[in-house]
């Protein structure tokens, strides 16, 4: 969606310097153990496959032109809508394809939580919206 270099990208999505870089990107996989009792003795555990696994990204979508501080700067129109387009994004319900700026893809992703917490507001408009992403990873395939 952008001609400028990307960190990451969401399906069309991108996360672009300048505008919503993302501040900590965190993986998780969790494991599925099934017990085994054994009589007279400790239960042992057998690895049964691999569970859910997740990404949660967090950053900061900053609604300020460039070179003007962010105390006498018009909203910019560009920074807006960008939480909105992930929410309308995760409201299709359509797995996207994740993939790092080096072009290494990473399967496809469903988005499970969306947040946002907006601050530093002028008029109903805030400056700052800072957000956090939970996807759950979908497969290699749609």
């Amino acid at each position: 969606m952008s001609d400028k270099q990307h960190f990451l990208a969401l399906g069309e999505y991108r996360f672009v310097l300048d505008k919503n870089e993302y501040e900590t990107l965190q993986r998780a996989i969790t494991f599925r153990w099934q017990k085994q009792d054994i009589i007279n003795n400790r239960p042992h555990y057998q690895l049964a496959g691999l569970g859910e696994e997740t990404l949660t990204i967090t950053g900061a979508v900053f609604n300020y032109q460039a070179n003007q501080s962010a105390d006498d700067s018009p909203i910019s129109a560009t920074g807006r809508d960008q939480i909105a387009q992930l929410r309308d994004e995760a409201h299709k319900g359509t797995p996207l394809r994740l993939a790092l700026d080096d072009g290494r893809h990473l399967g496809y992703w469903v988005m499970k939580y969306v947040s946002e917490y907006q601050s530093h507001l002028i008029g109903s408009a805030p400056l700052k919206q800072a957000y956090t992403l939970n996807l759950m990873y979908f497969g290699e395939r749609v």
